[in-house]
């Protein structure tokens, strides 16, 4: 382990953005200036670290991580989420466990290795060896490596982790010449139910589509939508701050792009969104719940995007979890995602085991009772 010479760091401002773009395979989720923003925008609830692994000069891997109390019942619903709530009144603590996180906040997660490195395992050793001991330095009770693919399932469990099935994100290949085409792509229930909705639309007085690249003008009303969205959904990992919107827009002018609908001068509905090359990947979403409905504004604004799309031939629709019973509908692919997490101390090893059984996220939400069905790695 020794051939390997390591330094952390607290701040992505002092890594090339080229050099980190290349080790995360350009990814759009895992962009530089993406996790520029985050560690801006989050920096007074999140404590950010940086692990660079070299050999002699050459840095050979890149280690994202951050510190944040995770609501372990984040995925509890039902009776037991009345339980956990419970408990959590009279010990406010006892569910809300420091985590070291390895990998992004908001997307699915990753190390950046080079592509020359032979011993995997070695490298993964050291890794896990630099993370417990930031992890003590931190007191922190849990180390999760979230949201990553099952392509690192099989050097986890060698290194002690077990593997969770989490929130997958979704894909959707656009491979059609018009929204038409799209819709007879679709299940004859789907596509019914869409025509019915497009219908009740063009009753309606009609909604207007920005497309903005700053949306500075707008900034409270948006960040209201996007929190009236995050009240009626209770598997929000994290609440972004009004900063983000902000920054991306510095970070990534040329990339970003709002789409803001409005109902006779009044904004309803939004989506920022990151494109780069023929992919968008949709970050956030808010809606006016009053219209909510009347208008369903989820499947009428997702149509003006897929127009867009075509219209501008991006490839690729992407997004995060939640949501997952209409875009099975919609044809979205899924792209499993896994935790591997690992308790800081054995003496806590048993009831993690046991606490696994309750907060597994296909146990618990009912639109991914889907993944039971899927092959198990």
């Amino acid at each position: 382990m020794s051939e390997f010479r390591v330094k952390v760091i607290n701040t992505i401002n002092d890594i090339d953005s080229l050099l980190w773009d290349e080790f995360f395979d350009y990814q759009i989720e895992n962009r530089y200036f993406y996790f520029k923003t985050l560690e801006e925008s989050e920096k007074n609830k999140v404590k950010f670290y940086y692990i660079l692994f070299y050999k002699e000069t050459r840095i050979i891997a890149i280690v994202p991580l951050f510190i944040l109390s995770f609501p372990i019942d984040i995925s509890v619903q039902g009776y037991f989420k009345k339980i956990t709530e419970m408990l959590k009144k009279v010990f406010p603590r006892l569910l809300n466990i420091k985590t070291v996180f390895i990998g992004n906040i908001n997307n699915n997660g990753g190390i950046g290795i080079d592509k020359n490195i032979s011993n995997i395992e070695l490298l993964f050793k050291k890794i896990i060896v630099e993370i417990n001991k930031i992890a003590k330095e931190e007191k922190a009770l849990l180390i999760n490596f979230k949201d990553f693919s099952v392509k690192y399932a099989n050097i986890m469990k060698k290194n002690g982790f077990s593997c969770i099935e989490s929130y997958p994100n979704t894909k959707l290949e656009i491979k059609f010449k018009n929204i038409e085409e799209y819709l007879k792509n679709l299940s004859h229930a789907t596509r019914y139910d869409m025509r019915r909705k497009i219908k009740q639309y063009s009753q309606l007085p009609p909604l207007n589509l920005e497309i903005k690249n700053n949306c500075s003008c707008d900034i409270d009303l948006i960040y209201e939508l996007y929190l009236n969205t995050v009240k009626n959904n209770d598997l929000i990992f994290e609440i972004i701050s009004k900063d983000f919107f902000i920054n991306l827009t510095k970070n990534m002018p040329k990339e970003t792009f709002f789409f803001i609908w409005k109902l006779n001068g009044k904004i309803v509905s939004f989506e920022v969104s990151s494109i780069i090359n023929n992919t968008m990947l949709a970050h956030y979403i808010g809606f006016d719940y009053e219209i909510l409905y009347k208008y369903n504004l989820y499947f009428i604004t997702f149509l003006d995007r897929m127009d867009w799309c075509i219209k501008n031939n991006i490839r690729y629709l992407k997004s995060g979890g939640f949501g997952y019973e209409p875009k099975k509908r919609l044809k979205f692919d899924f792209e499993r995602n896994f935790f591997y997490m690992k308790p800081c101390n054995r003496i806590l090893e048993p009831f993690f085991k046991l606490g696994l059984l309750f907060f597994k996220p296909e146990n618990q939400d009912k639109d991914l009772k889907f993944l039971k069905k899927m092959n198990k790695i």
